[in-house]
């Protein structure tokens, strides 16, 4: 289950003009279970990211706009 105030960040950029989310927003924005979406992103079924937070260490993992498109056409066959 994602909570609302994992979908927030401090980006004006709306959501769906987005390249990149966290998980718990791509499944948000796709309609995809998040639990589906995370087991999916550990089993290497979706590449991700850990872009630098402000402090310079890793932050959460993202995923590409094409990455997500490529897995829900996979979804699809």
């Amino acid at each position: 289950m994602v909570l609302q105030n994992e979908l927030k960040d401090a980006s004006r950029i709306p959501l769906k003009d987005r390249l990149a989310w966290t998980i718990p927003q791509a499944a948000s924005l796709y309609g995809i279970d998040y639990d589906g979406l995370r087991q999916a992103v550990n089993q290497g079924d979706i590449d991700t990211f850990r872009p630098p937070s402000k402090r310079g260490t890793p932050s959460r993992r993202h995923i590409r706009r094409e990455e997500m498109d490529r897995y829900v056409k996979s979804l699809e066959e």
